[in-house]
């Protein structure tokens, strides 16, 4: 399971509990803010904002055999269904890693990283790790471990890349000719680039030098193919011109349909992910 929202650099866990050593449910963590607000009023403080440290990481599931009933919070007891919750071990959270810059990379931190021979432009390029830490090693190899994201910058200014659906991080996966992770290239970065990889400890894993093609136009419809395109005789006797058909209108509303669409494709792709 993902959690978003997370802040970088900072320890999550069950903290603050009540007197019988128990984590605090939200009857217990609003006795603490009224008791907090209550002390404030006695102040003459009344109004004023306070932070009250309470942190509860827990996770459960509901099961109903014939609907969802609901309740506040998604979970607990209601109408024949039943919650279970277990408390979440602390965890820290790390910083998003830093780029190296284009001159931090050189020979010797070059690593084992294979790019493919024909990369191209705004299309999912496949990157081969020929080395990989143990813990990443072995949650790619289980069948029922948590995922190894990675980071991945292209150069010379560094520029993150996202995964095919717009995530930003790199899933690493594994194939039969070995593990590797398949950022989106640029749309807008062709010729000779660089790419650096990053490990899930924000480490510099290797670095690749690329030479990007340009992405390929798309072939011509039958609406503006020049079979289907006619001459006027009187404009192929003034300059061979040809005459306007609509051809070119026709092809402007295809392509912006086919926008639209992959646009909408797009934006499915990344609530699921979320």
């Amino acid at each position: 399971m993902t959690l978003v929202g997370l802040e970088p650099s900072k320890v999550y866990d069950n903290h603050n509990v009540n007197a019988n050593g128990e984590v605090l449910d939200k009857a217990g963590a609003s006795s603490i803010v009224a008791a907090h607000a209550q002390e404030l009023v006695k102040q003459g403080k009344a109004g004023q904002k306070i932070n009250t440290d309470i942190m509860m990481m827990r996770v459960g599931f509901q099961t109903d055999e014939e609907s969802w009933t609901g309740t506040a919070n998604g979970f607990g007891t209601e109408s024949g269904t039943e919650g279970h919750f277990v408390d979440i071990p602390a965890f820290t959270t790390k910083a998003e890693p830093k780029a190296p810059s284009d001159s931090d990379l050189n020979t010797g931190n070059k690593g084992d990283v294979v790019a493919p021979s024909n990369p191209v432009a705004d299309s999912p390029s496949r990157i081969y790790i020929k080395q990989l830490i143990d813990q990443c090693k072995a949650n790619v190899d289980g069948e029922n471990t948590p995922d190894c994201f990675w980071s991945g910058y292209i150069y010379s200014s560094p520029t993150q890349l996202t995964d095919p659906t717009g995530a930003p991080f790199l899933t690493v996966k594994k194939d039969d000719k070995g593990y590797y992770v398949e950022p989106l290239l640029p749309a807008d970065k062709t010729g000779e680039h660089k790419i650096a990889l990053l490990d899930q400890n924000g480490d510099l894993a290797g670095w690749t030098a690329v030479n990007i093609a340009a992405k390929p136009a798309a072939p011509p419809t039958s609406a503006n193919k020049a079979s289907d395109v006619k001459t006027d005789p009187k404009a192929a006797a003034n300059g061979g011109e040809l005459a306007s058909t609509g051809a070119s209108v026709a092809v402007v509303v295809i392509a912006g349909v086919a926008s639209l669409v992959a646009a909408a494709g797009a934006l499915v792709l990344r609530r699921h992910r979320a």
